[in-house]
Formats: C-alpha cells, sequence, structure tokens
C-alpha cells in the first residue's frame, strides 16, 4: 500500500506542471487570438482616435504593415478616389498615406467605406498604439518561452553574436518595428520630429537610455501607456538595473498608479507584470508592492514582484 501511494503521488508530481503549461498555453492563445493591431482596429470599429502628426496607409487598401518601419518600401494599389471631408484635419496623397495635420474630425470615404479621424493632442499618437501593440504581440506570442541570450533581438541589434542582457534590446527592437522616430543616445533632434514629439532610442544600455532622455527632459516619474520604466537596484545604489515598456497604467488616488508592463530578459524569457506604483516616492526608497486581488483579473502577467530590492527610477516619456 505504501508503495501504491508513493507511486501515485509521483504521478501526480508528475502530471500537475504539465496540466498548468497546458492551461497557460491555451488563455495565451486567446489573448493573443484576441489582439488587434491599430489598423485591425479602425477596421473593425471604422473609427480612430489620433494625434497631429501622425501618418498612416488607408487601411481599407493595406490592414498592416508589420514592422511598421518597412512602409516605406510599400507599392500601393490604391486607385486614388478617397476623399477627406476637412483637408484642414486630414489629407491623403497619390500612394492613400494618410497625414493628420490638424485637430478635429475628418471623416475619410473610399469606395462606399468611411473611416471617422478624431484628432485630439491628447490621443495616443498612432506610432505609440503600434508600440503598445507590439509590446503585447512580442510577450503573447512568445508565452513566456526561454531564449538564450543571444535570441532574434540580440541578432537584430548587434548583427552579430553577443551574450549580453537584453532588456534594453527589447525595447529598441519594438520601438524600431513600431515605426517611432529613432536616435542614439547623444544624436537627439527633437526639433527634426513632427509636431507630437514622438521618438525612441536606439540603445543596448539601459544607462544610455536614461541619458538620452534626461538630456532633453523627458525623464519623469508619472507613467503614461507606451512610456519606458527603468528600475534601479536599492540594494546596492545601482539607478540603472532593468527596462521595460509601460502598456498600461491606471491613475488610482493619492499618487498611485496601476501598471502593467511588458519586460524582455526577465528570467531570459518576455514577462509581463503589474504591480502598484506610488510617484510620492522616489529611487531608492520603496515605491513599488504587489496589487490586491481586486486587480488581478489577467491570469498570464506576474503579480509577484521580481525582486523586494528594486524601484521604480523613474519613466522615459516617449510621447
Amino acid at each position: 500500500m505504501k508503495h501504491k501511494i508513493l507511486a501515485l503521488l509521483l504521478i501526480i508530481v508528475l502530471i500537475l506542471p504539465y496540466t498548468g503549461l497546458a492551461k497557460n498555453e491555451a488563455e495565451f492563445n486567446a489573448q493573443f487570438a484576441a489582439l488587434k493591431s491599430p489598423i485591425e482596429l479602425m477596421l473593425s470599429t471604422k473609427n480612430a482616435n489620433v494625434r497631429v502628426g501622425d501618418a498612416f496607409y488607408l487601411p481599407f487598401i493595406e490592414e498592416s504593415i508589420i514592422p511598421t518601419d518597412e512602409m516605406h518600401s510599400y507599392q500601393s494599389k490604391y486607385d486614388g478616389s478617397a476623399t477627406s471631408d476637412n483637408t484642414d484635419v486630414a489629407q491623403i496623397d497619390e500612394n492613400g498615406l494618410i497625414t493628420i495635420i490638424g485637430n478635429g474630425v475628418a471623416n475619410i470615404e473610399y469606395n462606399t467605406q468611411i473611416l471617422k479621424l478624431n484628432v485630439n493632442e491628447e490621443n495616443q499618437p498612432f506610432s505609440i498604439q503600434n508600440f503598445i501593440y507590439l509590446a503585447n504581440y512580442e510577450y503573447l506570442s512568445n508565452q513566456m518561452q526561454r531564449m538564450p541570450k543571444y535570441n532574434k533581438y540580440a541578432k537584430w541589434y548587434y548583427k552579430k553574436k553577443n551574450e549580453v542582457g537584453w532588456c534594453s534590446v527589447f525595447t529598441s527592437y519594438i520601438t524600431n518595428a513600431a515605426g517611432l522616430p529613432t536616435f542614439k543616445h547623444d544624436t537627439i533632434d527633437l526639433t527634426a520630429l513632427s509636431e507630437n514629439k514622438v521618438f525612441g532610442l536606439l540603445e543596448g544600455q539601459v544607462g544610455s537610455q536614461w541619458d538620452g532622455y534626461k538630456s532633453v527632459d523627458r525623464f519623469t516619474n508619472i507613467p503614461k501607456p507606451g512610456y519606458l520604466v527603468i528600475y534601479g537596484n536599492r540594494k546596492n545604489g545601482y539607478k540603472h538595473t532593468h527596462i521595460g515598456i509601460v502598456v498600461e497604467a491606471k491613475e488610482l488616488e493619492n499618487g498611485n498608479y496601476l501598471i502593467r508592463t511588458v519586460e524582455g530578459n526577465m528570467s531570459n524569457t518576455v514577462k509581463s507584470y503589474i504591480y502598484i506604483y506610488d510617484s510620492n516616492v522616489s529611487h531608492p526608497n520603496a515605491n513599488m508592492s504587489e496589487t490586491t486581488e481586486e486587480f488581478r483579473e489577467n491570469p498570464l502577467p506576474q503579480y509577484t514582484l521580481h525582486t523586494n530590492f528594486w524601484s521604480v527610477f523613474g519613466f522615459c516619456a516617449t510621447w
């Protein structure tokens, strides 16, 4: 009897991890299937909230171009018949590229289909919407599979084998793919950017990210979706330890924010974290805490802090 009980316990121990994995995989697949790009959302709702300076192809002729930085090579079959009822807000060129030039509302009509554009300076820029989408895309498609340090992100950035920490490389990969104007940390030229002043840095080091955003006064203690978050290690005094992407930020009360991130190079994979951040407390003091059960509806992100020694150093304002 004793041997039978031990054998049964062994079977349970062996089965449990696989049962949990299957459940996790199903949830990843479900959320990935539900994920929509900004262009796909435009197509499904016939509505878009954008900002002055945004530019994107008429979604009725091209549903998605990923990565977005390949848009320049796109050969449109557009017939030139789309119209804008408010050219002070949105204009269309001969290739079907819509450019947003003013605040207000414009209706774009093409082959009996109408796309309503709502332009307001409070809206997320189109490239930032794409930035958030691509961060979620990489997280959900990867399904937290462990990767070598020389992975697809490092290959893209270094172009040769270089086995180093890749958290900043991951944010650079997403920045480039989303079509943000990009710079190195010491070559930022804000005057060359469009009116909405969206930009990102292609840097392999967290400290260089901080240097760049700090140099143009774009480092802040207030989070927004599409910003980068830099963590510092309170235990050893380092201010540049790790970097991730803020994909959701909800203001609560008393200066607290509910934050969800997507972060590369966390235990050799891409993870998402949800935690409470206190903007009243600056690094190196503790300003991160775990959420209560009411904020734990999504079964996929990590609700346990990566370490008790980290704190939010600040946020890089990409827009």
